[in-house]
């Protein structure tokens, strides 16, 4: 007995002595699984939150206050009933794609155009669109505007550049009230302008004036295509010769007039370094935590990680500063984007840095 007892003792104390596991070998590997796999999502979690924690004050900064307008407008512009087109406030008549005599034009270099406009007053906002062969205010065939009292014809020749500069003007046409008639003919080595019967225009010009023109321009009375060259007043007759060919755009129906039409009351600007010191300042200093994020997050450490940071950071600029055009008080410019890319650039710099010069990085 005495034996049997010696022989089942260290049996029975390292039986005593050991612990029951009670999670079974399946469910423990589970928890260890879902414990890595917290443990690396962790990093890519806090760098998520790292740059919509700078995306958020940036956004506040540039969008304030919020207020979306839609750059659309009511078309005051209408057609009366015994003939002619009436401006009494902002609007436009537009020919829905180039018109069919365009192409002849050019071809013949020979192009006449009369107009009878009653203008509501001599100080309207400059310059006002009377006609407008273009695509916008930087690119043009031929516009004719007021200007307070003169009159001003923009015409691109091969002696011209694409926005028709410099201008034709004609001094005092509109000093007093009534309608007056004016009377453009362009033709081979010739520019005649005649106000209410006498010339007061007579140029020289290329021998092949049109040779420049645009065929796909469209055409537009009482304001320019991006809507912020309105001009004010009665127009009766707009007469359009060439060849063959003549149109009379003042006659009911010859123009569309939309209800609504685009009006983008705040133009980009993209005239780049014109702007303040203390502005660049601003865009360069708001944009250089995003860089610094972005460069503490990326895993990858190369060029190529690098400019997709840079392009992330300048979209998300213009993303800014296409939503500005429809905010008050906001004025996007090109320079913005610049001097916002800057900032990135000089945040990613740090960032790389103080990465290259640090034994750990919390976000990889």
């Amino acid at each position: 007995m005495k034996s049997d007892g010696c022989r089942n003792a260290p049996e029975e104390l390292s039986t005593s002595g050991r612990r029951a596991n009670p999670i079974s070998p399946g469910l423990h590997g589970q928890v260890v699984k879902f414990a890595q796999l917290r443990f690396d999502l962790l990093p890519p979690l806090i760098g998520i939150v790292a740059i919509a924690a700078v995306l958020i004050p940036i956004l506040v900064a540039t969008l304030y206050p919020f207020e979306w307008v839609p750059p659309r407008t009511h078309n005051a512009a209408a057609y009366q009933r015994g003939g002619g087109l009436e401006f009494p406030d902002m609007g436009i008549a537009r020919t829905a794609g180039p018109p069919p005599w365009l192409a002849e034009a050019i071809k013949t270099h020979k192009l006449e155009i009369a107009l009878d406009v009653d203008a509501v007053s001599d100080h309207q906002q400059s310059p006002a669109r009377i006609l407008s062969l273009s695509q916008d205010i930087h690119h043009r065939n031929l516009t004719i505007d007021q200007q307070s009292r003169d009159l001003s014809i923009r015409l691109r020749t091969p002696d011209a550049d694409e926005s028709g500069m410099p201008p034709i003007t004609i001094p005092g046409v509109f000093g007093q009230p009534g309608w007056v008639e004016i009377r453009l003919r362009i033709e081979p080595g010739r520019l005649m302008i005649w106000i209410n019967g006498e010339v007061r225009i007579n140029h020289e010009l290329p021998e092949a004036p049109l040779k420049t023109w645009n065929s796909s321009y469209q055409l537009a009375l009482g304001n320019e295509f991006t809507g912020d060259q309105s001009w004010l007043g009665k127009i009766g007759r707009a007469l359009v010769t060439t060849g063959g060919t003549r149109v009379d755009y003042a006659v009911p129906g010859a123009l569309e007039v939309p209800v609504h039409y685009w009006f983008f009351q705040r133009r980009f600007n993209f005239v780049p370094l014109q702007a303040s010191r203390r502005d660049y300042l601003n865009n360069l200093l708001l944009f250089i935590p995003l860089g610094f994020v972005l460069g503490l997050v990326a895993r990858r450490n190369g060029w190529k990680s690098n400019c997709k940071i840079i392009v992330f950071a300048s979209s998300i600029s213009t993303i800014i500063e296409v939503l500005q055009l429809g905010i008050p008080g906001r004025y996007p410019s090109l320079n913005d984007i610049l001097f916002n890319t800057g900032g990135s650039i000089l945040g990613l710099v740090l960032a790389r840095w103080l990465v290259r010069n640090s034994r750990s990085n919390p976000f990889t």
